[in-house]
C-alpha cells in the first residue's frame, strides 16, 4: 500500500500541507506515524471528492467511529463522572477509562459483547482530536434526559 507524506498529498491535491493537516485532525483523512501523517490512495480519492467551504461544526463520533449499541454503552458507562486529567493524551484517557471499566466487571464479556477488545485497538487508532468528540459524546449522554431509549439517546448524541 503507498502512502504519502503530507506535502505530496496536499500537493495532489492542489491544498496547502496545513490544510490538510486540518482535515486530518478531524479524522477524516490520514493517520500518524512518527514521522508525521500519512496518507493512502483511499484518502486521497476521498478527499478529492470533498465538499468545497468550511466543514460542518456537526462532525459526529460515528463519522469515523463505527460503534456497536454494546460499545457504545460501555463508552459512556466508562466515562459516567470522569473528568479528564490536565496533561493528559485524551486518547489515553480513554483507553485507561475504559481499561479500568474492564478490570472492574466480572461477567464484561456478556454485559457488552465480547467485540470489547477490538473496541480498544480501534481507540489506540484515533487521534486526541477524535478521542476529545468521544468524550463530548458522552457528556451530552450524561447530560440529557434519561426518559428516552438509550440506544436513542446514543444516536442523538452521535455515537450510533
Amino acid at each position: 500500500m503507498t502512502t504519502y507524506t503530507t506535502n505530496q498529498a496536499a500537493a495532489m491535491l492542489g491544498i496547502t500541507p496545513g490544510r490538510l493537516r486540518q482535515i486530518a485532525m478531524t479524522g477524516r483523512a490520514g493517520h500518524r506515524t512518527i514521522e508525521g501523517w500519512r496518507f493512502t490512495d483511499e484518502d486521497i480519492a476521498r478527499l478529492r471528492h470533498r465538499r468545497p467551504g468550511r466543514p460542518s461544526a456537526d462532525v459526529r463520533v460515528r463519522d469515523f467511529l463505527t460503534l456497536s449499541p454494546q460499545e457504545a454503552r460501555l463508552i459512556v458507562a466508562a466515562l459516567k463522572r470522569r473528568s479528564r486529567t490536565p496533561g493528559v493524551s485524551e486518547r489515553y484517557e480513554l483507553l485507561i477509562s475504559i481499561l479500568n471499566s474492564v478490570g472492574h466487571a466480572k461477567c464484561f464479556d456478556e454485559l457488552y459483547g465480547p467485540g470489547w477488545r477490538s473496541l480498544i485497538a480501534r481507540i489506540a487508532d484515533l487521534t486526541d482530536a477524535q478521542a476529545r468528540m468521544v468524550f463530548d459524546a458522552a457528556e451530552r449522554f450524561w447530560a440529557s434526559d434519561h426518559e428516552r431509549e438509550t440506544d436513542e439517546l446514543l444516536s442523538e448524541v452521535g455515537l450510533l
